[in-house]
């Protein structure tokens, strides 16, 4: 099965909810806007979106796919 560009999007956008990373730094990375006039991404916001990322790309090391 191949992955195709809305399915890495959904599974994005899962990562986010799962390590808590504010709504609206959601929105900013997934080119979204949120209703609202004062809406801004905090660094503490945009800090956890990347650690969760950089925890899950240092997981990827150790998956080995089964052959």
């Amino acid at each position: 099965m191949e992955a195709g560009l809305p399915d890495l999007w959904y599974a994005h956008k899962t990562w986010m909810i799962e390590d808590s990373v504010p709504e609206a730094a959601q929105a900013k990375r997934l080119g979204h806007r949120l209703p609202g006039l004062y809406i801004h991404v905090a660094p503490i916001g945009e800090q956890r979106l990347f650690d969760g990322l950089q925890k899950r790309w240092e997981g990827t090391a150790e998956f080995e796919p089964e052959r």
